[in-house]
Order: structure tokens, then sequence, then C-alpha cells
């Protein structure tokens, strides 16, 4: 799927990109307790979208990578 098919509030979707920008790593307050998170851009040839990556995802993935 596209990017620019994707529609708010759609779940278990799967797309893919390259992934444009990342910010620095923050530490927010969860009911889970701390946790860390940053956001991300993921972009295709059709649009972008921003994804929140938590914990251990955050490493997984830099800028210009291609993911699914």
């Amino acid at each position: 799927m596209e990017i620019n098919e994707l529609k708010r509030g759609m779940r278990s979707v799967s797309t893919q990109g390259t992934i444009a920008d990342k910010s620095a790593a923050r530490r927010v307050n969860t009911r889970y307790g701390m946790r860390s998170v940053c956001d991300a851009t993921l972009k295709d040839d059709t649009d972008s979208i921003k994804l929140s990556l938590w914990e251990e995802m955050i490493d997984q993935v830099s800028v210009g990578d291609k993911v699914k």
C-alpha cells in the first residue's frame, strides 16, 4: 500500500518507504513508566507520514534507510 492510500484510523497496514527525517530521542512518562520515543518521517514516491519509534526501534533505523 502506498502512503497516499493510508487513511486516519486504519490499523494493521503495511507500507514501505525511506526514512527521510528522524528527531532526537526524548523520555516520556507513560502508564508503563518512563520510555524513550522519537519521531521519524517515512516517505515514498506518493507522500510522507510521521512515525513514532519507541525504545529499541529508535536505534534500528537511520535517515536514508529503506523500511517496510
